[in-house]
């Protein structure tokens, strides 16, 4: 759907497979990321635009949480996982 909403907190991917697929083709495994790692990633994506209050669609809000896996796994996700248990890294 085209819909613009403003992020919302229980967002994600609506269709989980295809957007792993689509990672892949960016040269990121998103099944090889824990639960865990895969959540830090989501929660810190939707506080980041939730704060922002734009609007998107579900789409474009996708294009974007790929940019963003993309950018946190290159910088190395243990560094999420040291941050959210409040060690300064």
């Amino acid at each position: 759907s085209d819909k613009t909403f403003q992020m919302v907190w229980n967002w994600a991917p609506f269709d989980v497979g295809k957007f792993s697929d689509d990672l892949v083709l960016e040269g990121v495994d998103w099944e090889s990321l824990t639960a865990e790692v895969q959540e830090l990633i989501r929660v810190e994506f939707v506080s980041y635009w939730m704060a922002r209050g734009v609007e998107y669609s579900q789409a474009v809000w996708e294009h974007k949480f790929t940019g963003a896996v993309k950018y946190q796994v290159g910088r190395g996700v243990q560094r999420l996982q040291v941050t959210q248990q409040g060690v300064q890294g």
